[in-house]
């Protein structure tokens, strides 16, 4: 009988330790990188749209990269923006400050070529955008 209990006992144990913390394995993870040109695009924002409009939005890093966590799945649409804004057409703006990026105005809507099927897991899509 004590031999089940402390079965019994390291049993529920492992359970209880097994079941502790957050692993994001298992988390739905589209990565990839956005260029402009062929060049990096330092914090840009990039959403992804999907079917129903549900949205998944992340900034990008130094080197382009993005991380979008449980995106839409299914058929996605993106839109990509620059942090500093594009100013109304027919409005002088200031030069932008040094290492700005600036995203061609097509990639504001997403009615333009970036597309892409997002069926689960951990994914990768590059968005290479033309100036």
């Amino acid at each position: 009988m004590t031999q089940l209990f402390r079965a019994l006992a390291l049993a529920i144990g492992a359970g209880l330790v097994g079941g502790c913390g957050s692993s994001t394995g298992d988390v739905d993870q589209l990565t990839g990188r956005v260029t402009i040109g062929g060049q990096p695009a330092k914090d840009v924002t990039v959403v992804a749209i999907g079917t129903d409009r549900t949205e998944a939005s992340a900034l990008t890093g130094p080197n382009g990269e993005y991380a979008l966590t449980k995106p839409p799945r299914g058929a996605l649409r993106f839109r990509v923006t620059a942090l500093v804004p594009p100013p109304p057409a027919g409005v002088q703006a200031p030069p932008p400050p040094p290492g700005t990026v600036s995203v061609p105005a097509k990639y504001a809507k997403p009615d333009n070529e970036l597309a892409f099927t997002f069926d689960g897991g951990h994914q990768t899509y590059d968005l290479e955008l033309k100036r």
